[in-house]
Order: C-alpha cells, then structure tokens, then sequence
C-alpha cells in the first residue's frame, strides 16, 4: 500500500513540475517579446535555446541545465540563463558608429571557447583543463588570452570577409526627435508609444549614412529562416555572426522593406538570397520595381544559397541543387572571388479574367506578374 501511494506522489509531483515549466517558460517567452529590439539597435535578440548540446552562460558561467531552457542570442551567438540575460555586462555586436570613418576597433566577448582553441598571438591553446575562457572578437572571429590582447594594438582588420563587411565606422544611424516633442506632452515614452499607436502615426524618422570604398563591395543577405527544413534559423545566425547584422535580413519577420536603405544609400553592392526559388523571385520583383520607380539606382548581382526543394533558378545559374549540410558561409568566398554577372531573362505576364460584378455585369480585371527563369503550365507548373 505504501508504495502505491509514493508512486501516485511521485506522478503528482512530475505532473505538477511539467505544468510549472510550462507556465513559465510561456511566461518567459512573453516577456522576451517583449523586450526584444530591433538588431540596429545593437542589443542582444535573445531565443530560447532548441537543440540538446551542453550551453554555459556567458555572465554567470554556469551550466544551462534544469527543467527550464535558456537563452541564445542570435546575433553573437551567446548564451545565457533568463535571469543573467537582464544584465548588460556583455554587449551585442555595435552594428553603427556616431561618426563616419571612426576607428572601432577589436570588439572582444570573454565567453568559452572550443577545447582547441589557439590564440591568435601567442600560437599556444587558450583552453585548458582549469580554464575554458578566453577572448573572442565579434568581427574578426580572432581568439585570444586576457594578456595577449592587453598588450597588442586594438585595430581589427574584420577577418576573412573584411571586403564585404559593411563595418560600423562606415555607418551612422540617427532618428528623428519626435519622441522629445512628444514627451514634453505626454510625460513618458511609454504613454508617447501609446498615443502614438493610437493616432497609426509614426515614432521615429530614421536617416541611415553610408560611407563604404570603393574597393569593398558589401554583400547584402536576404534569409528565409523557414527554408530548408526550417534549417534557414542556423543560417541566418551564422551570418549575423560573420557580418554586421543590418546587412542581414530576416524575410520572414522584417520583409523586405530593410533593403530600402542599401538600394538608395549604397553605390555598389551584391545581393545573396537564402532560400528557394519563391524568396529570389520577390527579392528579384522587389528590386525590380524599385529601380523602375527610381531612374539612377544601381542594379545589383544576385547570387543564391538553395535552400527550398526545386531550386532550378539556383542549378541554371551554377550556384548548386541544394544545401549539402556544409559551411554556409562558404558561398561568400564563391562570391567574392570565383562569381561572375549573368544576364537572367525577365518574363511580364499579363493576366485578364473575366467576371461578373454584384449588379451582373460582365467585369474584365486585368493583372501584371513579373516571372524569372521559365514559365510553366499544368503537371510542371504544379511540381515545381
């Protein structure tokens, strides 16, 4: 009888530990909505972590373990507990500068690193059996020991895709004063959101500045986190760790609006797309109308990472059949250096429908659809 009665106590008590972590981690997620920024601001887009592999937290350096997840920012890769992810001891990559052309520098996280580790001056292994921590730049991605960067010039070159970086002295970001007009009215910024939600009037007037060389062409990278299996969220935070977060862009929860600012601000530039030949078409569409309303644009190469299932405009065009599991950062260095410009047909079909209106009335619509690649009827149309 006494061992019946633990067992129901023990399920009782499993049960009750299930639902708990249920309500807070929904609390929590809640909460992290709503103290997520956009990445321009250069603060941590923390997510809760989804795989199974062993995290330590990056303020506290502790093991992540329990009932309950932790946090993972997408932008430095980071991880963190929920309660040490409200401090701000550890900054997010600074994705902008105050003025043009200022020297930022090495921007050094001490997190832990991989078991072998090497330090990038001394050439000895940063990791040991007592210590796993070290120093890492968020640009460079160079590794170091606490004294070895103390003693070296703090001038980073941004690594292996230094010429396509669009490096944070090579932008300023500054937005319109509205919220202090308003403030002196209303009394708080949170009640100046408020009002302003209200009135479906604007907060900010955003002015973005861009001074880039000549000899650097910045790659602009347009994900859709949803292709691929839904391995487009790993993409798509590999790239925010190798380039400037602005320069990357989430289809999925940002659109494509964010290219505005590099389509009128930038002089030379190439487009990469991550995902299927649906995410190239409407990048491809967007442009497109874009450069057609505006005479002068430049018109930038496009090249693609394949990630949906067809993938034909990516096997026309050379750029491979599919995502094979490698490095995804790969396809920067085929850009950079091994890519050449083709010329891609552009098809403007012409639709009428005939119908009816409410009063009986025979009605012709008429619609305009800009396709690529080749159009296709019946059994082809529906495969593809």
């Amino acid at each position: 009888m006494n061992s019946i009665l633990w067992i129901l106590i023990s399920i009782f008590v499993l049960y009750l530990m299930i639902t708990c972590s249920r309500k807070l981690k929904e609390y929590l997620r809640i909460n992290i909505h709503k103290i997520r920024f956009p990445k321009d601001k250069g603060r941590h887009q923390w997510t809760f972590i989804q795989d199974s592999e062993n995290h330590i937290c990056s303020f506290c350096f502790k093991q992540i373990d329990g009932i309950f997840s932790g946090l993972i920012c997408e932008i430095c890769g980071i991880s963190a507990h929920a309660m040490c992810s409200r401090s701000h001891s550890v900054k997010c990559k600074k994705v902008h500068s105050q003025h043009l052309q200022e020297d930022n520098g090495h921007q050094w996280i001490h997190t832990l690193l991989p078991l072998e580790s090497i330090c990038s001056y001394c050439k000895t292994y940063c990791v040991d059996y007592y210590n796993s921590r070290g120093f890492q730049c968020l640009w460079c991605q160079r590794i170091a020991h606490k004294v070895c960067k103390e003693g070296k010039e703090n001038k980073c070159d941004y690594g292996v895709f230094k010429n396509l970086i669009i490096r944070p002295s090579f932008i300023t970001y500054t937005a319109g004063n509205r919220i202090k007009e308003l403030k002196n009215k209303v009394g708080n910024l949170f009640k100046i959101k408020k009002k302003i939600r209200r009135s479906n009037s604007s907060i900010l007037t955003e002015t973005w500045a861009f001074k880039v060389p000549e000899n650097l062409i910045p790659v602009i990278v347009c994900v859709n986190r949803k292709s691929g299996g839904q391995i487009g969220s790993r993409i798509l935070s590999l790239f925010y760790k190798n380039l400037n977060p602005v320069q990357v862009i989430d289809l999925i929860n940002e659109g494509l609006e964010p290219l505005d600012k590099f389509i009128f601000g930038l002089k030379k530039y190439v487009i990469l797309v991550a995902g299927g030949d649906g995410s190239v078409a409407s990048v491809c569409t967007y442009l497109y109308d874009k450069i057609s309303a505006f005479s002068g644009l430049y018109v930038p190469p496009i090249a693609i990472l394949p990630l949906g299932v067809g993938n034909d405009l990516s096997i026309v065009l050379g750029w491979g059949k599919g995502y094979e599991e490698n490095d995804p950062c790969s396809v920067l260095k085929e850009i950079e250096k091994n890519s050449t410009p083709s010329i891609l047909d552009t098809w403007n079909v012409k639709i009428s429908k005939e119908g009816k209106n409410s009063l009986n009335r025979k009605v012709i619509t008429r619609e305009s659809r800009i396709m690529y690649n080749y159009m296709g009827f019946g059994v082809d149309a529906k495969v593809s």
